[in-house]
């Protein structure tokens, strides 16, 4: 089970932390921008107690962000940015060095309908292969694996 957790936080960290299109900051945020993070923060915190010691300075750095009236909206929103990433990032799941994770492209869930078993599953067409994840916290690199031939499923 833990290790189903450990693939859904990284896949969930991944999209959370990421969301904005590559090279490009969102150019604002809101309250449930705010109460998001908070929410993580609190139940990371509570889930993990000293595994995540930072927890407590997490939430006081984001009161203070959110309570920020001397900062421009700009400088408001990197600070959010890097204050979201760091807190996401040291959640405890996500500490190890190499993870093997399954990379098929978007819309491709190879999974069966539901009134038929895995062998429904179609065996080609796909764009997926097996890959390594490094170190999330320090940049997270995906390197191939393995890639089937000729669009053949992996899974």
């Amino acid at each position: 089970m833990q290790r189903m957790a450990i693939v859904l936080a990284v896949l969930i960290c991944l999209d959370v932390v990421d969301a904005a299109p590559a090279g490009q900051a969102p150019n604002r945020i809101g309250q449930a921008d705010f109460e998001a993070v908070g929410l993580a923060i609190e139940d990371l915190t509570a889930d993990f107690g000293e595994r995540y010691a930072a927890g407590n300075e997490f939430c006081r750095r984001l009161d203070d962000l959110a309570g920020a009236t001397y900062m421009d909206a700009s400088d408001l929103v990197e600070a959010f940015g890097r204050l979201k990433r760091e807190a996401l990032l040291a959640n405890p799941l996500l500490d190890f060095d190499r993870l093997i994770v399954l990379k098929r492209k978007r819309g491709q869930l190879g999974l069966p309908v539901n009134h038929k078993c895995n062998t429904g599953i179609p065996q080609t067409g796909y764009d997926n292969e097996i890959a390594v994840l490094s170190r999330i916290a320090s940049g997270g690199r995906l390197q191939t694996l393995f890639r089937p031939k000729e669009g053949f499923y992996v899974g």
